[in-house]
């Protein structure tokens, strides 16, 4: 493999830390299915029930690769790959450089030296965890008590399912231009769009819940092209103030992350452990952003590459969250666990979600 980190196993028995192992050389799972023969509808069928059982295979971390290949032959010209891989791995940002790398090899093209993993990991060493210990202390000291939206952890085994929304060209156009005369980034509107429904739900006015973050630091030479997980995943803050302007809400809500965006890379559970309040929260929020030349549909070497989503995208483990897409359409998916959520539920949640981006657009004083 290119990438050194792609090879990589975890382990950690015996040891006060997991590691990661690199092995010199890993035999990469790849299955092929025939279903050339099949009829369309039981083409569809089949292969429902190749991706379900490909979902439900664990990946065992101490035992690389931690990915693997599924072809579905569906006919003389016509092939759906199906790729899984362990997050652990794998960012998004890093998933489109690994697509974009392995189609400029099928066109023959010489890539550069790709930069090491190691470097972030050199990087993430040299930060200054005191100071972030510091900051996250009193970032969250007046905190009253975790959020949670459900008592104890529902069932691992039981899949989650998601509802897919795409707002209209309008609304996204005039959320995008109304959050550029407030000064804030459309991340920020939908974090505090998902804060206020939370609030709702919980019946709070000071929610936090979990932020995936991208720890690509500008001052790391090669981070914009360096594949491996630099992710983290943060409290993320919101406070409702009655009567207060939603705009200014936004404002706040992006004051407070800067502020304490350099101390980001602390780890989860070092930032509970400091507060002695356990768990935080049981929900989470991603905005993914990923190159902007990642390939949708292109033509590569006479052979026509289409991108098809299956729904197989990562999951969170909570039992409740959001994942935003910023394309020409806002789009946002809300996962969720059936054993605590029922769909009328998750209609509301969507429907205060979208009622607030729509007040954000109106510029009303509410």
């Amino acid at each position: 493999m290119r990438h050194d980190n792609l090879r990589a196993g975890f382990t950690h028995r015996g040891l006060q830390a997991p590691v990661q192992v690199v092995q010199d050389r890993v035999e990469v799972p790849w299955t092929l299915h025939d279903l050339s023969r099949l009829a369309p509808v039981d083409q569809e069928r089949r292969e429902a029930e190749i991706l379900a059982a490909d979902r439900a295979r664990r990946f065992d971390l101490s035992a690389p690769a931690l990915m693997r290949f599924t072809l579905l032959r569906l006919g003389a010209e016509r092939h759906r790959l199906l790729v899984g891989d362990h997050h652990i791995l794998l960012d998004g940002w890093s998933n489109s450089l690994v697509w974009q790398e392995l189609f400029a090899l099928y066109r023959g093209e010489r890539l550069p030296a790709a930069p090491p993993f190691r470097d972030y990991l050199a990087w993430l060493a040299s930060c200054d965890r005191d100071a972030a210990a510091s900051a996250w202390r009193s970032h969250l000291a007046d905190l009253d008590g975790p959020t949670r939206v459900h008592a104890a952890q529902p069932a691992p085994d039981v899949p989650l399912r998601t509802l897919n929304v795409t707002l209209s060209p309008d609304l996204t156009g005039s959320l995008q231009h109304r959050c550029a005369q407030a000064g804030v980034t459309l991340n920020t509107a939908l974090q505090t769009a998902w804060g206020i429904a939370l609030g709702r739900l919980t019946g709070r006015d000071d929610v936090v819940f979990g932020n995936t973050v991208s720890e690509r630091p500008a001052d790391l030479d090669g981070v914009e092209s360096m594949v491996g997980l630099l992710l983290n995943t943060v409290p993320l803050r919101v406070r409702i103030q009655p009567g207060e302007p939603v705009t200014e809400t936004m404002a706040r809500v992006q004051e407070s992350q800067l502020d304490i965006f350099p101390h980001r890379s602390l780890e989860l559970t070092e930032i509970q452990r400091l507060l002695g309040k356990g768990e935080l929260f049981d929900t989470c929020y991603v905005f993914q952003s990923y190159p902007a030349d990642s390939p949708d549909e292109s033509e590569i070497g006479g052979l026509r590459v289409r991108e098809r989503e299956l729904g197989a995208k990562g999951l969170p483990h909570y039992p409740l969250g959001i994942t935003v897409t910023p394309r020409r359409q806002l789009g946002f998916t809300v996962g969720y666990h059936p054993q605590v959520f029922d769909d009328d539920q998750i209609h509301e949640i969507k429907e205060s979600i979208i009622s607030t981006l729509e007040s954000i657009t109106a510029g009303e004083d509410r």
